[in-house]
């Protein structure tokens, strides 16, 4: 310590003695101009802050030039300089300087402040500022002050803030000088405003910023706009809050202040997300991200994933949420953020889908921001708290930690959460007392401003009043809070607007309940429709307008995005050949970090195509549009995945056909492994489908999403789709089709090994060369059957009637976007489908497992089947499992011989299974029934 005091008194020496030459140049830059007479160049030197005039006029005290002194102190004006002439006068031989010896003074105060002796430092700094003021010197008087005021901070000692700062801004009125008085009154409002003085801190700010808009100092005034901002943002106040923060944004960017420009983004997305303005929420805290990485600021970092980590948890991503709560944590632990890194263990363990193991960690949470004294944060905490032992179904602890955390809102004066309502709610109905959780429920939900606060209290609602017996209201208020959702998902990415709907499946599944209640057919389908497929029906709306809308910058940004990706693979491959345990590790992060900015680059296409497009979220069709669509021999059946309050799993099914409809309760899910004939009679005989039906359009979800219902409604034609209403869209969209001929690509050469060093690990496909050359018009086989050829094959007609791609699949459940077709040299993912336009009739991937993906509780499976839809292809035929090539080879080419003779596309698909099935070596349906058509029936 002492070395390094040393070190640091040194340094100061060599400071002042380069500030002594730029005093000493001034003082001959005065001199030379009293003897020219240069009025001018006197007032020049005089108006300058560097050298402080004080520092000036007593160095010429000192070198003897009492009258040289006396002459540039009669140029001086204001309360700054009111002593100046007096001292000038009196110090004619003087020695020691009282200037000099409080500059001196001043040396000693840096010191104790930067070896952490702040107490001392305090006490040392207000005697200056008396001195300095006794002399007449109030410029540095103010100064002194203000370093006293941060020494107080760190002591801390807020009565001395208090007085401090008030002696600031009564220093700064009376220098008359506005750029101090605004900074005074600046510093003053962020102490009330910590202290919880809301209304004294705004009264200061806005002051502040009055004053600094008119002495044009843009800087002071950015940071007295975000203040004011933070306080209208504290009282709730979002919109005015919103604007102020994003004048602060705009004026810092002007100045280029990076610090200040990442604090103020961070603000700004709170209100963005209080807003619901999700989108925008995210743009501000991923640059604030950027912005503190660039300046190695992990205060800034830590706080930009908990908002990160808080955005996605709302969307619904809880696996992104668990990792980003779990960085930043880390990163406000190293800075000594305690509070703010135990309200992020918090959030974690909120997104824990084990809650006996998150209970724990909420409960040591809440006690570490006790502790603080972090009193905000704790009241949030001690809802999800409530809410774990609810989940748990602890009725009793839930209540008394419901009660805990109104109480705890109450103190603070906040108003009570979405969060806390649904517990306070809940366990009051539980325990029976069934009309104060319906009172208190409304009435926070007709209070209710932003679409997220009003779906969740309607939720909240919907299910109260369900549980008090009232299922028809319910399914009222689920309608309503149903179009919140809406509001929310509209014109975000696809994965974010699934992720928005998902992480209100409750609300559907209690509507769904009701209808199940009340025996309400028509609103059981509306919520089986509005809680599916919604992004892929805004796709279909913005498909064509695409490359027309676009800016050329956002394409070059996914097209470079996409090179990243291709680089950071290569670099994995090289990495995993070294074997070398710490390179493979960071290629590894560098392959998960480019996948993120091609994943981001796709969300900005998709939001802004549909922005753009000015593309709303669709509403669902009618019950009366989509039984008219249907023939007479169609149905459609919904197999819905449901689950209560208390996290119990069980399923419903709805049929509707232009004579007939039905709805019944499965009050089991399938089990793994389960017989077709039990499977048929769980699910099939209760539906008591007229023989009249002959082709069933299966829209499932859930756990029903991967069961094969070819072999549970043998001798019928099966169609799967995303939702009826995307059906009767296909219907409308593809009227006529023009497609003619077959593009087929088969047999890839997977002998080299490509950069991620995984494809000598595909066998040959010998039968996928047989199956394509029999049944292709333009075949691409072995090193022809790569992404590039298949690409530039593809612009050779106007609309292919087919297009077969029969080789290896794999799928990535993490990211289902990067599931992907393995061809000659590299892999065909679902990110390059969606960015091409395939014109076809019919896509089929014939590969292992091309049916699976994310399935999402609202969306339905997101992969390979979705990106072709998004393509062009109406209809997409993929596989449910593992499928053996020899097997694959016959049906395929059987299903090709029907549907060219001229049947459906479902029922050419019905016959090649059978015919398959008839073989004494395939007649187990491992070979045959793993095959599905997606899309459009006819």
């Amino acid at each position: 310590m002492r070395v390094w005091l040393t070190a640091l008194l040194l340094t100061s020496g060599l400071l002042l003695a380069q500030n002594g030459d730029v005093v000493a140049k001034a003082a001959d830059e005065v001199a030379a101009a009293l003897a020219k007479a240069d009025q001018r160049a006197l007032q020049d030197i005089a108006v300058r802050t560097r050298p402080d005039p004080w520092i000036l006029a007593d160095h010429l005290c000192a070198t003897r030039r009492q009258p040289a002194a006396a002459a540039f102190v009669k140029l001086l004006s204001g309360h700054d300089y009111d002593g100046l002439a007096a001292y000038v006068a009196d110090r004619r031989g003087r020695e020691p300087s009282p200037v000099k010896q409080i500059q001196a003074a001043e040396k000693v105060g840096q010191s104790l402040m930067a070896s952490r002796r702040a107490g001392e430092a305090l006490t040392h700094f207000r005697a200056l500022s008396k001195r300095a003021v006794e002399l007449g010197w109030r410029r540095r008087a103010q100064w002194h002050l203000g370093l006293a005021s941060d020494a107080a901070r760190q002591v801390p000692a807020p009565k001395i803030v208090d007085e401090v700062t008030r002696e600031l801004v009564a220093m700064a009125r009376s220098r008359e000088r506005a750029a101090p008085l605004g900074g005074a009154l600046n510093n003053r409002g962020t102490f009330l405003f910590n202290r919880g003085d809301l209304p004294g801190a705004k009264l200061c700010f806005k002051e502040a910023r009055e004053i600094l808009k008119d002495a044009g100092d843009d800087r002071a005034l950015a940071f007295a706009t975000m203040n004011l901002g933070n306080v209208f943002l504290r009282n709730g106040s979002l919109v005015p809050a919103w604007t102020l923060l994003d004048e602060a944004r705009t004026l810092l960017k002007r100045l280029g202040n990076k610090p200040g420009l990442a604090t103020v983004l961070l603000n700004l997305s709170w209100a963005s997300g209080d807003l619901g303005r999700w989108r925008q929420q995210r743009v501000q805290l991923t640059e604030a991200l950027a912005l503190a990485r660039e300046l190695r600021n992990p205060r800034i970092e830590g706080l930009a994933l908990f908002g990160l980590a808080q955005l996605s948890r709302r969307q619904g991503d809880l696996g992104k949420a668990r990792r980003w709560y779990h960085d930043a944590a880390r990163l406000l632990d190293r800075v000594g953020a305690r509070g703010r890194a135990a309200f992020a263990r918090a959030g974690r363990a909120a997104c824990m889908t084990d809650r006996a193991e998150a209970y724990p960690i909420l409960v040591a949470s809440l006690a570490e921001l006790d502790r603080l004294g972090r009193k905000a944060e704790a009241a949030v905490v001690s809802v999800s708290l409530a809410g774990c032992a609810w989940d748990r179904r602890q009725i009793d602890e839930a209540y008394r930690g419901a009660r805990d955390a109104r109480r705890r809102a109450e103190e603070l004066g906040i108003p009570l959460g979405p969060g806390l309502v649904r517990v306070w709610c809940f366990t009051a109905g539980a325990r029976g007392e069934h009309e104060a959780a319906i009172r208190l429920a409304r009435v926070h939900w007709a209070d209710a401003v932003t679409p997220d606060e009003r779906a969740r209290l309607g939720e909240v609602l919907a299910s109260v009043l369900r549980t008090a017996g009232r299922p028809a209201e319910a399914i009222a208020v689920a309608r309503e809070a149903a179009l919140d959702v809406l509001d929310l998902s509209g014109g975000l990415s696809d994965s974010e607007s699934a992720g928005v709907r998902t992480r209100r499946f409750h609300l559907y599944d209690l509507a769904l309940v009701a209808a199940i209640d009340t025996d309400a057919f028509s609103d059981a389908v509306h919520f089986l429709e509005l809680r599916r497929a919604g992004a892929l029906l805004q796709g279909f709306t913005i498909r064509e307008k695409l490359g027309s809308l676009l800016p050329p910058k956002l394409r070059a940004a996914e097209k470079k995005a996409r090179g990243k990706l291709a680089e950071a693979t290569a670099a994995y491959g090289r990495a995993h050949k070294s074997r070398r345990r710490a390179a493979i590790k960071s290629a590894r992060q560098a392959v998960e970090d480019a996948k993120e900015r091609l994943g981001a680059a796709i969300r900005r296409v998709q939001e802004e195509a549909k922005e753009l497009a000015d593309v709303t979220h669709p509403r669902p069709a009618t019950i009366a549009t989509l039984r008219a669509a249907l023939d007479k021999s169609e149905a459609i059946v919904w197999y819905s995945q449901i689950r209560n309050a208390h996290g119990e799993d069980w399923g419903m099914a709805a049929v509707l056909s232009p004579g007939f409809e039905r709805m019944v309760s499965i009050k089991r899910l399938p089990r793994k492994n389960e017989s077709p004939g039990d499977l048929r009679e769980l699910l099939v005989k209760p539906l008591k489908l007229p023989k009249s039906i002959r082709r069933v359009i299966v829209a499932p979800d859930g756990t029903f999403t991967f069961l094969s219902y070819t072999q549970l409604f043998p001798g019928r034609d099966i169609v799967y789709a995303p939702s009826a209403t995307t059906v009767h869209m296909l219907r409308a969209k593809f009227k006529k089709e023009s497609g003619r001929g077959v593009l087929a690509l088969g047999d890839p050469d997977y002998e080299k090994q490509d950069a991620a060093g995984r494809r000598g690990g595909y066998g040959r496909l010998p039968g996928t060369g047989v199956e394509v050359k029999a049944i292709g018009d333009t075949v691409l086989l072995r090193k022809r059957a790569n992404v590039a050829e298949f690409k530039k094959a593809i612009a050779q007609r106007p609309r292919w009637r087919a297009v077969h791609l029969a080789c290896h699949g794999t799928v990535d459940a993490n990211d289902p976007m990067l599931s992907a077709l393995a061809l000659s040299g590299g892999d065909l993912t679902a990110y390059d489908v969606f960015g091409m336009n395939i014109p076809a009739d019919l896509a089929v991937l014939s590969a292992c497992e091309t049916a699976k993906g994310r399935v999402y509780a609202t969306e339905g499976v997101v992969g390979l089947t979705r990106a072709f839809f998004y393509a062009g292809p109406p209809r997409v035929i993929v596989s449910l499992w593992k499928v053996d090539d020899e097997a694959t080879r016959a049906l395929m080419i059987r299903f090709y011989k029907e549907w060219k003779s001229g049947k459906a596309t479902a029922t050419a698909l019905r016959l090649a299974q059978e015919h398959v099935a008839r073989q004494p070596k395939w007649k187990d349906p491992k070979f045959w029934a793993a095959w599905q058509l997606w899309g459009l029936p006819d």
